[in-house]
């Protein structure tokens, strides 16, 4: 019968993957959590962070989170459209996880070796805000096939680090 294995005993290759997250406006302690404990599971580079400082402080943010806040790298800051073109500057492509009437199917979306990955991440009940998704070189966004046309922000992006750093192993 097969048993569940340990962390230890896993012999997952730590890889870290030139990925950074901005999360704008999120409210729910929980989703955070679930933000930092993905961000970490996929090892990306960074979380930016706007107005979290008092979600970082809740029990439930701490639970969800398990520890992970303790060793990735986050900030938090004001973030704006100039923070986002330093990025741009260095390299890294801005991509919305969003559904537009120009975003791509996740799937689809292909980037070359060495890419660099801004992903934005809206807030909950809004998703991300118009003037966010202007400064995106693309948009992506996760099929669907139910009646409902979005997803919690903490497992839409699960999915989407899954697909990116997939890809990322593969170039």
């Amino acid at each position: 019968m097969p048993q569940q294995l340990t962390h230890e005993e896993t012999g997952f290759q730590p890889k870290k993957f030139p990925i950074v997250l901005v999360a704008h406006q999120l409210t729910s302690p929980a989703n955070l959590g679930s933000i930092f404990r993905a961000a970490e599971a996929f090892n990306i580079e960074k979380i930016l962070l706007s107005q979290s400082e008092d979600l970082m402080k809740s029990n439930r943010f701490k639970r969800t989170a398990r520890a992970t806040h303790q060793h990735l790298e986050h900030q938090v800051t004001e973030l704006n459209p100039e923070l986002i073109q330093k990025y741009r500057d260095k390299g890294f492509k801005i991509i919305g996880l969003e559904i537009t009437k120009n975003s791509q199917p996740l799937q689809n979306f292909k980037f070359s070796k060495n890419e660099k990955l801004v992903i934005l991440l809206g807030a909950e009940r809004y998703g991300l805000a118009e003037e966010w998704i202007g400064i995106c070189d693309y948009c992506v966004h996760i099929p669907m096939f139910g009646l409902n046309s979005s997803m919690n922000v903490s497992q839409a992006l699960s999915i989407a680090l899954y697909e990116f750093t997939k890809q990322m192993n593969q170039l």
